[in-house]
C-alpha cells in the first residue's frame, strides 16, 4: 500500500500515527467549496430567496428532507437517471444516517452479512448490529 508522506492540502509531513477513528476532513484541513457555503449563507439569511418561506428555511424539515429541495435534486442533478419522483430521494443529516438508510435497505434481518474492514471507523460495527 502507498501511504502519504505529506498532507494533500498543505504538503506537511504526515504524523507516523493517524486517528481512524473520525471521519472529519476538517481534521486534516479540508475545507467545502466557497461556492458551496456562500450558497448556504445566502439561503439562511435570506428566506424570501426562490419564495420559501421562513419555515421552510428555518424550521423542521421532512425526515427524508425538504420535498421542494429533493425536487429540485430530481430535477436538475438526477436528471436521465431513472429516478421517477422525489419519494426515491433521501436527503440525510451527515453520512452516518446515509449509511444507516442503506444497510437498512439492503440488509435482512439477522440473515445479512456485512464485511467491515478493520481499522474502521466505529459506528459501522453499531450500525450493522441495529440492522
Amino acid at each position: 500500500k502507498h501511504v502519504p508522506e505529506c498532507h494533500p492540502a498543505t504538503g506537511e509531513p504526515l504524523p507516523a500515527r493517524m486517528n481512524l477513528s473520525l471521519g472529519d476532513p476538517t481534521a486534516l484541513g479540508l475545507k467545502p467549496p466557497r461556492e458551496a457555503t456562500d450558497a448556504l449563507v445566502s439561503v439562511a439569511s435570506d428566506s424570501s430567496m426562490s419564495g420559501l418561506t421562513t419555515k421552510e428555511v428555518h424550521g423542521y424539515q421532512h425526515s427524508l428532507g425538504n420535498p421542494r429541495f429533493r425536487e429540485a435534486i430530481r430535477t436538475h442533478a438526477l436528471q436521465g437517471t431513472g429516478i421517477a419522483g422525489v419519494d426515491d430521494i433521501f436527503v440525510t443529516s451527515g453520512c452516518s444516517q446515509a449509511l444507516q438508510f442503506a444497510l437498512l435497505t439492503l440488509c435482512t434481518d439477522g440473515e445479512s452479512n456485512v464485511l467491515i474492514p478493520s481499522p474502521c471507523f466505529p459506528l459501522y460495527n453499531t450500525l450493522c448490529e441495529f440492522v
